[in-house]
Protein backbone atom coordinates (compact mmCIF):
# COMPACT_ATOMS: atom_id res chain seq x y z
CA UNK A 1 0.00 0.00 0.00
CA UNK A 2 1.29 3.33 -0.54
CA UNK A 3 0.51 4.51 3.01
CA UNK A 4 3.65 1.36 3.96
CA UNK A 5 5.73 3.12 1.33
CA UNK A 6 5.38 6.54 3.01
CA UNK A 7 5.94 5.17 6.16
CA UNK A 8 8.71 3.05 5.61
CA UNK A 9 10.44 5.96 3.81
CA UNK A 10 9.93 8.39 6.64
CA UNK A 11 11.40 5.43 8.78
CA UNK A 12 14.42 5.01 6.82
CA UNK A 13 15.12 8.93 6.70
CA UNK A 14 14.79 9.30 10.67
CA UNK A 15 17.06 6.07 11.40
CA UNK A 16 19.86 8.23 9.92
CA UNK A 17 22.38 10.00 11.53
CA UNK A 18 21.63 10.31 15.09
CA UNK A 19 20.03 6.91 16.11
CA UNK A 20 23.12 5.98 18.08
CA UNK A 21 24.04 8.75 19.88
CA UNK A 22 19.69 8.35 20.69
CA UNK A 23 20.37 5.47 21.91
CA UNK A 24 23.25 6.20 24.04
CA UNK A 25 21.21 9.24 25.64
CA UNK A 26 18.55 6.54 26.70
CA UNK A 27 21.27 4.50 28.59
CA UNK A 28 21.44 6.84 31.58
CA UNK A 29 17.95 7.42 32.11
CA UNK A 30 16.93 3.97 32.22
CA UNK A 31 19.66 2.97 34.34
CA UNK A 32 18.31 5.61 36.95
CA UNK A 33 14.80 4.49 36.94
CA UNK A 34 16.19 0.86 37.02
CA UNK A 35 17.50 1.46 40.12
CA UNK A 36 14.95 3.07 41.71
CA UNK A 37 12.47 0.10 40.98
CA UNK A 38 14.92 -2.10 42.74
CA UNK A 39 15.09 0.30 45.99
CA UNK A 40 10.77 0.19 45.89
CA UNK A 41 11.98 -3.21 47.86
CA UNK A 42 13.52 -1.15 50.64
CA UNK A 43 11.80 2.20 50.31
CA UNK A 44 8.06 1.09 50.46
CA UNK A 45 7.49 2.07 47.10
CA UNK A 46 8.68 5.88 47.81
CA UNK A 47 11.81 5.70 45.46
CA UNK A 48 9.73 5.07 42.87
CA UNK A 49 8.42 8.64 43.00
CA UNK A 50 11.80 10.10 42.73
CA UNK A 51 11.45 8.91 38.91
CA UNK A 52 9.66 12.57 38.34
CA UNK A 53 13.15 14.20 38.33
CA UNK A 54 14.63 11.68 35.61
CA UNK A 55 11.84 12.94 33.41
CA UNK A 56 13.79 15.68 31.68
CA UNK A 57 16.50 12.91 30.14
CA UNK A 58 13.96 11.43 28.60
CA UNK A 59 11.86 14.38 27.34
CA UNK A 60 15.94 15.32 25.72
CA UNK A 61 15.53 11.97 24.30
CA UNK A 62 11.75 12.48 22.74
CA UNK A 63 12.44 15.61 21.60
CA UNK A 64 15.59 13.70 19.28
CA UNK A 65 13.16 11.58 18.12
CA UNK A 66 10.41 14.27 17.09
CA UNK A 67 13.40 15.84 15.15
CA UNK A 68 14.19 12.89 13.49
CA UNK A 69 11.24 12.18 12.43
CA UNK A 70 9.72 16.33 11.01
CA UNK A 71 12.92 18.17 11.37
CA UNK A 72 11.55 20.66 13.37
CA UNK A 73 13.52 21.86 16.63
CA UNK A 74 16.63 21.69 17.79
CA UNK A 75 18.66 18.08 16.61
CA UNK A 76 21.65 17.89 19.10
CA UNK A 77 18.21 18.44 22.07
CA UNK A 78 20.51 17.09 25.38
CA UNK A 79 20.10 16.97 29.32
CA UNK A 80 20.51 20.19 30.06
CA UNK A 81 18.34 21.39 27.06
CA UNK A 82 15.64 19.11 28.46
CA UNK A 83 15.67 19.81 32.26
CA UNK A 84 15.96 23.62 31.03
CA UNK A 85 12.74 23.47 29.18
CA UNK A 86 10.80 20.48 31.58
CA UNK A 87 10.98 23.18 34.33
CA UNK A 88 10.84 26.40 33.16
CA UNK A 89 8.53 26.29 30.33
CA UNK A 90 6.49 24.40 32.91
CA UNK A 91 6.39 20.94 31.27
CA UNK A 92 5.07 19.67 34.13
CA UNK A 93 4.70 15.73 34.58
CA UNK A 94 4.02 14.78 38.39
CA UNK A 95 0.34 14.17 36.96
CA UNK A 96 1.19 11.58 34.34
CA UNK A 97 3.95 9.85 36.14
CA UNK A 98 1.31 9.58 38.89
CA UNK A 99 -1.04 8.23 36.56
CA UNK A 100 1.12 5.42 34.98
CA UNK A 101 2.83 4.52 38.45
CA UNK A 102 -1.07 3.89 39.72
CA UNK A 103 -1.97 2.15 36.94
CA UNK A 104 0.98 -0.05 37.54
CA UNK A 105 -0.11 -0.81 40.93
CA UNK A 106 -3.34 -2.11 40.35
CA UNK A 107 -2.50 -4.38 37.31
CA UNK A 108 0.45 -5.59 39.37
CA UNK A 109 -2.01 -6.11 42.10
CA UNK A 110 -4.40 -7.78 40.19
CA UNK A 111 -1.96 -10.03 38.53
CA UNK A 112 -0.55 -10.71 42.18
CA UNK A 113 -4.31 -11.71 43.31
CA UNK A 114 -4.48 -14.23 39.82
CA UNK A 115 -1.02 -15.87 40.33
CA UNK A 116 -1.45 -16.30 43.99
CA UNK A 117 -3.96 -19.20 43.07
CA UNK A 118 -2.11 -20.73 40.66
CA UNK A 119 1.39 -20.59 42.91
CA UNK A 120 0.98 -24.23 45.10
CA UNK A 121 1.31 -25.23 41.44
CA UNK A 122 4.49 -23.36 40.18
CA UNK A 123 5.66 -25.04 43.43
CA UNK A 124 4.73 -28.67 42.80
CA UNK A 125 7.26 -28.24 40.03
CA UNK A 126 10.47 -27.50 42.06
CA UNK A 127 11.27 -30.65 44.45
CA UNK A 128 14.05 -28.20 46.53
CA UNK A 129 11.09 -25.73 47.19
CA UNK A 130 8.29 -28.19 48.27
CA UNK A 131 9.15 -28.59 51.76
CA UNK A 132 9.73 -25.44 52.57
CA UNK A 133 6.48 -24.67 50.84
CA UNK A 134 4.23 -27.41 53.05
CA UNK A 135 6.09 -25.95 56.12
CA UNK A 136 5.02 -22.43 55.84
CA UNK A 137 1.43 -23.44 55.04
CA UNK A 138 2.01 -26.05 57.97
CA UNK A 139 3.35 -22.88 60.29
CA UNK A 140 0.53 -20.45 59.44
CA UNK A 141 -2.22 -22.83 59.61
CA UNK A 142 -1.21 -23.46 63.44
CA UNK A 143 -0.67 -19.86 64.52
CA UNK A 144 -2.32 -16.93 64.87
CA UNK A 145 -0.67 -13.38 63.39
CA UNK A 146 1.73 -12.15 64.35
CA UNK A 147 3.58 -15.59 63.63
CA UNK A 148 7.15 -15.27 65.13
CA UNK A 149 8.00 -18.56 63.97
CA UNK A 150 6.53 -18.07 60.93
CA UNK A 151 8.72 -15.11 60.08
CA UNK A 152 11.93 -16.87 61.64
CA UNK A 153 11.18 -19.94 59.60
CA UNK A 154 11.12 -17.62 56.70
CA UNK A 155 13.92 -15.63 57.20
CA UNK A 156 16.43 -19.01 57.45
CA UNK A 157 14.59 -20.94 54.51
CA UNK A 158 12.82 -18.74 52.74
CA UNK A 159 15.98 -18.76 49.74
CA UNK A 160 14.40 -21.87 49.25
CA UNK A 161 11.63 -20.66 47.54
CA UNK A 162 13.32 -18.64 45.25
CA UNK A 163 12.98 -19.90 41.89
CA UNK A 164 9.22 -19.98 41.93
CA UNK A 165 9.23 -16.72 44.02
CA UNK A 166 11.17 -15.82 40.56
CA UNK A 167 8.73 -16.72 38.13
CA UNK A 168 5.62 -15.59 39.84
CA UNK A 169 6.82 -12.01 40.43
CA UNK A 170 8.19 -12.03 37.21
CA UNK A 171 4.86 -12.92 35.74
CA UNK A 172 2.99 -10.12 37.70
CA UNK A 173 5.18 -7.57 36.85
CA UNK A 174 4.44 -8.09 32.95
CA UNK A 175 1.31 -6.57 33.01
CA UNK A 176 2.22 -3.70 34.59
CA UNK A 177 5.24 -2.71 33.02
CA UNK A 178 3.37 -3.11 29.43
CA UNK A 179 0.57 -0.83 30.81
CA UNK A 180 2.61 1.85 32.00
CA UNK A 181 5.02 1.75 29.12
CA UNK A 182 3.21 1.13 25.97
CA UNK A 183 -0.05 2.29 27.28
CA UNK A 184 -0.09 4.99 29.47
CA UNK A 185 3.65 6.91 28.51
CA UNK A 186 2.77 6.29 24.99
CA UNK A 187 -0.75 7.55 24.70
CA UNK A 188 0.23 10.58 26.75
CA UNK A 189 3.01 10.78 24.22
CA UNK A 190 0.78 10.46 20.98
CA UNK A 191 -1.36 12.77 22.48
CA UNK A 192 0.41 15.38 22.30
CA UNK A 193 2.82 15.41 19.11
CA UNK A 194 -0.66 14.91 17.92
CA UNK A 195 -2.18 18.34 19.09
CA UNK A 196 1.71 19.98 17.91
CA UNK A 197 0.86 19.14 14.14
CA UNK A 198 -2.79 20.17 14.50
CA UNK A 199 -2.05 23.17 16.24
CA UNK A 200 2.04 24.10 15.73
CA UNK A 201 3.33 25.41 18.69
CA UNK A 202 1.11 24.70 20.71
CA UNK A 203 3.58 24.66 23.51
CA UNK A 204 4.12 28.25 23.00
CA UNK A 205 0.61 28.78 24.49
CA UNK A 206 -0.15 26.01 26.65
CA UNK A 207 1.98 23.19 28.87
CA UNK A 208 2.12 19.73 27.83
CA UNK A 209 -0.54 18.23 30.24
CA UNK A 210 -2.88 21.29 28.76
CA UNK A 211 -2.28 20.44 24.82
CA UNK A 212 -3.05 16.70 25.41
CA UNK A 213 -6.22 17.51 27.58
CA UNK A 214 -6.85 19.38 24.75
CA UNK A 215 -6.60 16.54 22.09
CA UNK A 216 -8.07 14.27 24.22
CA UNK A 217 -11.17 16.33 24.60
CA UNK A 218 -11.40 16.86 21.11
CA UNK A 219 -9.67 15.82 17.94
CA UNK A 220 -7.77 12.62 18.79
CA UNK A 221 -10.70 10.31 19.61
CA UNK A 222 -11.89 10.89 15.98
CA UNK A 223 -9.04 9.11 14.21
CA UNK A 224 -7.85 7.02 17.58
CA UNK A 225 -8.95 3.60 15.52
CA UNK A 226 -7.22 4.89 12.48
CA UNK A 227 -4.43 5.99 14.09
CA UNK A 228 -3.86 2.94 16.48
CA UNK A 229 -4.80 0.42 13.72
CA UNK A 230 -1.78 1.53 11.86
CA UNK A 231 0.68 2.02 14.45
CA UNK A 232 0.14 -2.04 15.82
CA UNK A 233 1.18 -2.88 11.93
CA UNK A 234 4.78 -1.33 12.74
CA UNK A 235 5.51 -1.86 16.21
CA UNK A 236 4.00 -5.29 17.27
CA UNK A 237 7.39 -6.69 16.23
CA UNK A 238 8.59 -4.80 19.15
CA UNK A 239 5.89 -6.00 21.79
CA UNK A 240 6.93 -9.24 20.71
CA UNK A 241 10.38 -8.94 21.10
CA UNK A 242 10.20 -7.34 24.85
CA UNK A 243 7.44 -10.30 25.88
CA UNK A 244 10.47 -12.64 24.02
CA UNK A 245 13.33 -10.84 26.26
CA UNK A 246 11.46 -10.59 29.75
CA UNK A 247 10.05 -14.03 29.55
CA UNK A 248 14.03 -15.44 28.85
CA UNK A 249 15.24 -13.03 31.79
CA UNK A 250 12.65 -14.63 33.40
CA UNK A 251 13.41 -18.15 32.66
CA UNK A 252 17.61 -17.27 33.37
CA UNK A 253 16.70 -16.12 36.90
CA UNK A 254 14.42 -19.02 37.78
CA UNK A 255 17.74 -21.32 37.26
CA UNK A 256 19.25 -19.14 39.67
CA UNK A 257 20.36 -20.98 43.06
CA UNK A 258 21.16 -18.69 46.18
CA UNK A 259 22.11 -20.23 49.91
CA UNK A 260 20.79 -17.44 51.63
CA UNK A 261 17.65 -15.84 51.79
CA UNK A 262 18.84 -12.20 51.59
CA UNK A 263 19.94 -13.10 48.00
CA UNK A 264 16.47 -13.69 47.28
CA UNK A 265 15.69 -10.42 46.60
CA UNK A 266 18.25 -9.74 44.00
CA UNK A 267 17.05 -12.60 42.11
CA UNK A 268 13.09 -12.00 41.80
CA UNK A 269 14.43 -8.51 40.76
CA UNK A 270 16.68 -9.33 37.38
CA UNK A 271 13.83 -9.82 35.29
CA UNK A 272 11.17 -6.66 36.60
CA UNK A 273 14.68 -4.54 36.36
CA UNK A 274 15.66 -6.02 33.26
CA UNK A 275 12.50 -5.34 31.73
CA UNK A 276 12.30 -1.44 33.07
CA UNK A 277 15.83 -1.33 31.47
CA UNK A 278 15.06 -2.11 27.77
CA UNK A 279 11.32 -0.84 27.73
CA UNK A 280 12.59 2.68 26.73
CA UNK A 281 14.93 1.69 23.96
CA UNK A 282 11.45 -0.66 22.62
CA UNK A 283 9.59 2.85 23.40
CA UNK A 284 11.98 4.80 21.38
CA UNK A 285 11.35 2.99 18.03
CA UNK A 286 7.34 2.78 18.98
CA UNK A 287 6.78 6.25 19.52
CA UNK A 288 9.29 6.60 16.27
CA UNK A 289 6.41 4.64 14.61
CA UNK A 290 3.57 6.38 16.21
CA UNK A 291 4.95 9.82 15.13
CA UNK A 292 5.46 8.93 11.84
CA UNK A 293 2.03 7.32 11.30
CA UNK A 294 0.32 10.63 12.78
CA UNK A 295 3.05 12.64 10.12
CA UNK A 296 2.14 10.79 7.47
CA UNK A 297 -1.77 10.37 8.11
CA UNK A 298 -2.90 14.44 8.43
CA UNK A 299 -5.04 14.17 5.88
CA UNK A 300 -6.62 10.66 6.80
CA UNK A 301 -6.64 12.58 10.21
CA UNK A 302 -8.30 16.06 9.04
CA UNK A 303 -11.11 14.12 7.28
CA UNK A 304 -12.31 12.54 10.04
CA UNK A 305 -12.50 15.86 12.33
CA UNK A 306 -16.39 16.96 11.95
CA UNK A 307 -16.64 20.40 9.80
CA UNK A 308 -17.19 22.38 12.92
CA UNK A 309 -14.51 21.05 14.90
CA UNK A 310 -12.25 21.98 11.86
CA UNK A 311 -13.71 25.44 11.71
CA UNK A 312 -13.03 25.85 15.28
CA UNK A 313 -9.29 24.60 15.49
CA UNK A 314 -8.78 26.84 12.48
CA UNK A 315 -10.13 29.86 13.99
CA UNK A 316 -7.97 28.72 17.26
CA UNK A 317 -4.89 28.56 15.32
CA UNK A 318 -5.54 32.15 13.68
CA UNK A 319 -6.83 33.96 17.03
CA UNK A 320 -4.74 37.36 17.63
CA UNK A 321 -3.93 36.05 20.93
CA UNK A 322 -2.15 32.80 19.72
CA UNK A 323 1.74 32.73 19.76
CA UNK A 324 3.59 31.48 16.46
CA UNK A 325 6.59 30.10 16.11
CA UNK A 326 9.11 27.70 14.57
CA UNK A 327 6.41 25.10 13.98
CA UNK A 328 4.00 27.71 12.05
CA UNK A 329 6.82 28.12 10.20
CA UNK A 330 7.58 24.93 9.32
CA UNK A 331 3.97 23.34 8.99
CA UNK A 332 2.09 26.08 8.39
CA UNK A 333 -1.83 25.85 9.24
CA UNK A 334 -2.87 22.33 9.40
CA UNK A 335 -6.19 23.18 7.66
CA UNK A 336 -5.30 24.58 4.29
CA UNK A 337 -7.93 24.34 2.75
CA UNK A 338 -10.57 25.13 5.28
CA UNK A 339 -13.33 27.49 3.74
CA UNK A 340 -13.00 31.25 5.45
CA UNK A 341 -16.42 30.79 7.74
CA UNK A 342 -16.57 34.45 8.00
CA UNK A 343 -18.99 34.93 5.51
CA UNK A 344 -21.03 32.31 6.31
CA UNK A 345 -20.98 32.93 10.50
CA UNK A 346 -21.85 36.41 11.22
CA UNK A 347 -20.57 35.78 15.12
CA UNK A 348 -17.24 36.35 16.23
CA UNK A 349 -14.42 33.92 15.43
CA UNK A 350 -14.22 34.15 19.64
CA UNK A 351 -17.35 32.58 19.54
CA UNK A 352 -15.79 29.23 17.69
CA UNK A 353 -12.12 29.75 19.17
CA UNK A 354 -11.83 26.39 21.52
CA UNK A 355 -10.24 28.25 25.19
CA UNK A 356 -7.01 26.71 25.72
CA UNK A 357 -6.94 27.77 29.21
CA UNK A 358 -10.86 25.84 30.35
CA UNK A 359 -7.61 22.93 30.77
CA UNK A 360 -5.55 25.02 32.99
CA UNK A 361 -6.50 22.37 36.06
CA UNK A 362 -5.31 19.21 34.24
CA UNK A 363 -1.78 18.75 35.32
CA UNK A 364 0.86 16.40 33.93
Amino acid sequence: MESNKKYHERRKRALKGTLLCNLALLVLPSLLITILLFLTIYTYGVSILLCYFILPMFYAVDKRIRYSVNGIGKKDFNYFDGYKAFFQSNKGGFYGISVAILLAIGLFLLSCAILFFFFPYLVVHFPDSKPAFDEILDIYSRGHLPNTDLMVYITNNGYQLTRPITIFLGLACYLPLCGSFFLILSHNLCNHYLCSVVLPDIDLNISAAQARSVARSSFARESYVYRTHNQLKLNWPFYIIFTLLYAGSITGASFIVVDKTAFTIFVMMIAPCFATFIAPFMMYFIMMNNYIVIEESQEEIRLTMPRPLRISLYQTFNAPEYIHGEETEARGCFFTTIENNKKKNKQSPQGVVIDLRKNEEDQE
